[in-house]
């Protein structure tokens, strides 16, 4: 018999939300990382400037940042924008995705075009064409980009939506779906399995029904997030960075 799914409602405080928060990041990490990839030891990254640390690993996150920078980029915009495709294409390999796709998101993120030549993207990250065709079929599953036409041209151009993190969002969905169903159907074809074993299934089915049911809250919190962000002046990062610390 499949499980039924449990009722989930609306998180009662932030504090719940970002706990949910933090499961589904953690679990669709681990579903995104590309099979029979390991992530590279600190050896490794040193030799090839890499730097080896979660993206949401907040001090960790700090440090790598700083080890990923590039000297004297200062006021040169150009040359940050190398620096800037470098250190995020360090913290994607650090999730155990393709280096190469890495350099192609962080590259399309500050891309000056809305829609960009595959020629464009690989003279722009610093990858092969080849590496452009392989990583965009894979990125445009993640919901991370899409192919639009041009008129110039026979070849489809490559864009990333404004709002390409809550688009990945709604699009990770299918992945806690797949897995609940892969448990339920363990549950169903396997009714021999001991105690121990059901139990395992059943938490396994439960803790993907539970995150997939917090799913459009995530998402409605982000929209309130956008509508409130938009009907006010949108602040400076670092200006609001530093009056949050308040005087020395």
């Amino acid at each position: 018999m499949v499980p039924r799914a449990r009722a989930s409602g609306r998180p009662e405080d932030e504090g719940d939300l970002e706990g949910v928060w933090w499961a589904l990041e953690r679990l669709l990490g681990s579903l995104r990382t590309t099979p029979g990839r390991t992530r590279p030891n600190r050896r490794e990254a040193a030799r090839v400037g890499d730097i080896v640390a979660p993206m949401t690993q907040g001090v960790r996150g700090e440090r790598a940042l700083e080890a990923g920078a590039v000297d004297g980029a200062g006021d040169d915009a150009e040359a940050f924008r190398d620096d800037f495709v470098a250190r995020f294409a360090a913290y994607w390999q650090s999730q155990g995705r393709p280096k190469a796709e890495g350099r192609i998101v962080g590259y399309l993120l500050v891309a000056d075009r809305d829609a960009v030549s595959a020629e464009a993207v690989a003279e722009g990250a610093g990858v092969s064409r080849g590496s452009v065709s392989q990583s965009v079929r894979r990125l445009r599953e993640l919901g991370f980009v899409t192919l639009v036409d041009s008129p110039d041209s026979r070849s489809r151009l490559i864009s990333m939506d404004e709002d390409v993190w809550g688009g990945f969002l709604r699009n990770e969905r299918s992945y806690l779906r797949q897995q609940r169903d892969l448990a339920a159907s363990a549950l169903e074809r396997l009714p021999d399995l001991g105690e121990s074993s059901r139990t395992r299934l059943h938490n396994m089915y439960d803790y993907m029904t539970w995150l997939d049911g917090h799913h459009d809250v995530l998402l409605e919190h982000w929209e309130e997030y956008k509508a409130a962000r938009d009907q006010r002046t949108r602040p400076d990062p670092v200006t609001t960075d530093a009056e949050s610390e308040g005087p020395a």
